[in-house]
């Protein structure tokens, strides 16, 4: 079992497939997010495509809807982040990470 986008049924169904699927509840809807995120950035890593990275922030969003944040949100969050600790344009590497 996986998740899918919310189109794949109808479109398995137009190129005459017959999909089986149910609608996840919420706390599982959580589990299988949390896949999907994990299977997104596995297939960037993989082939550097920017579909993935696409679907890894759909994803990602989704998680905040889920928790009641939207992307107009996270967006604002993230923004406050990079103001407080910067972003990683200078590509940093720190050697000791143990002593933040």
């Amino acid at each position: 079992m996986k998740l899918v986008r919310d189109r794949i049924p109808e479109i398995m169904r137009e190129k005459g497939k017959k999909p089986i699927f149910r609608f996840a509840q919420d706390k599982e809807f959580e589990k299988f997010l949390l896949k999907k995120v994990n299977e997104e950035l596995t297939e960037f890593e993989g082939f550097h495509a920017v579909e993935e990275l696409a679907d890894l922030i759909e994803a990602v969003y989704s998680l905040g809807k889920l928790k009641g944040i939207s992307p107009k949100d996270l967006e604002k969050i993230r923004l406050n982040k990079i103001k407080k600790n910067g972003d990683f344009s200078k590509r940093i590497i720190l050697k000791n990470p143990a002593s933040q």
